[in-house]
């Protein structure tokens, strides 16, 4: 039923349905920026702008009331007779993630920052009452997006060609400064009940924008061929950040360059050079990706890592899947090797792992 209430959008006056918000029309950015992290290439847009029409999304998930514990256990099928019977419908994911982000495309429905206690993320498995949660709440008003449970959406997953999995959006985790993003997304088949799916449901005429991703994955890792202007732009990008172990005055020189793809949608750069010092050079491996840079719209390389390889030119290899590298190195009479790992867009140092000279050409 259609109350008497009404709130004012743009001018216009817009019915209220009781115990939904309204969510005006506007952009969303929907996915991740490539130049921020965490991000999981191969499953989000990257911070594309899409134009969406006004729509209402309930407060809660479903039984859509302030106290209540919310429902699970229900397959996608289920989710729609629960929406339908209420003359609802089930959201779109790019609604959904429009109604976390807000108004001001924030990551997380609270801000940027990550906050596990705003939506007690971490703690999977335990469903608390709807609205305990206060601080969880998007700038729009809709509540307990995460920390709840996982929420079907009426949108096919189109990252992998050949899968017709369903959307489910929110949930929680232990990883969740990933989970709790309101661009992350997670592949579920229709026929699933699982205990930790719900609904939450919209009304009025749904958006038709979808996440399509036209998935690249190429080789792992593979020299790339390069000028001398580009390198320029390397050492520069080394010099406008340098890591502690490149200190000084002398410039980086770079040896050799690599694309380095880790996953799908990604692709970053590894150089490899030293820094010529006396009595010995300072050498490494440094980690970039292309940025946009200035107004023109022109990328970039920028420094996200820095593996150093002590006195040695770094010798560089994957690991047997390709998603991790590990750099070869040495210092005086010794050896090692540290891992370079791809975790979530970021890209995490090991520490140096002493290991026997034959190491290197095995």
């Amino acid at each position: 039923m259609w109350p008497l209430t009404a709130v004012v959008d743009g001018g216009e006056r817009i019915a209220q349905r009781k115990g939904m918000i309204w969510i005006p029309p506007g952009t969303l950015v929907a996915g991740t920026p490539k130049d921020r992290t965490p991000r999981i290439a191969d499953e989000e847009l990257p911070g594309e702008a899409i134009e969406l029409a006004g729509f209402y999304i309930d407060e809660f998930a479903y039984p859509n009331e302030g106290g209540a514990i919310p429902k699970t256990g229900m397959n996608r099928d289920e989710a729609v007779g629960l929406c339908t019977t209420q003359d609802k419908r089930l959201c779109t994911e790019l609604e959904w993630e429009r109604a976390c982000k807000g108004a001001s495309n924030s990551t997380y429905e609270y801000g940027e920052t990550y906050r596990a206690a705003e939506c007690m993320m971490g703690q999977s498995g335990r469903l608390a009452p709807s609205g305990l949660r206060v601080a969880c709440r998007s700038t729009f008003g809709v509540h307990d997006m995460h920390g709840g449970p996982w929420e079907w959406t009426a949108s096919t997953w189109r990252r992998t060609p050949g899968l017709r999995y369903g959307v489910a959006r929110g949930g929680n985790s232990d990883a969740g400064e990933l989970v709790g993003r309101c661009a992350n997304a997670m592949a579920v088949t229709p026929a699933t009940r699982r205990p930790d799916i719900g609904v939450r449901c919209c009304a009025g005429e749904a958006n038709r924008a979808e996440v399509k991703l036209n998935v690249v994955r190429g080789k792992p890792f593979e020299s790339r061929r390069y000028d001398a202007p580009f390198a320029t732009s390397v050492v520069q990008a080394i010099k406008a950040n340098p890591p502690p172990e490149l200190s000084g005055d002398q410039p980086f020189r770079v040896d050799r360059i690599w694309n380095w793809r880790p996953v799908g949608n990604e692709e970053l750069l590894v150089a490899a050079g030293c820094v010529k010092r006396s009595p010995h050079s300072d050498c490494g491996a440094a980690i970039l990706r292309m940025r946009p840079s200035g107004d023109s719209g022109a990328e970039a390389p920028a420094l996200v890592g820095f593996a150093s390889s002590g006195w040695w030119m770094s010798v560089i290899k994957t690991d047997h899947l390709g998603r991790d590298l590990l750099v070869f190195g040495g210092d005086g009479n010794t050896t090692f090797k540290r891992r370079i790992a791809y975790v979530w867009g970021r890209v995490a140092i090991g520490e140096p792992e002493r290991t026997r000279p034959s190491d290197v050409e095995e």
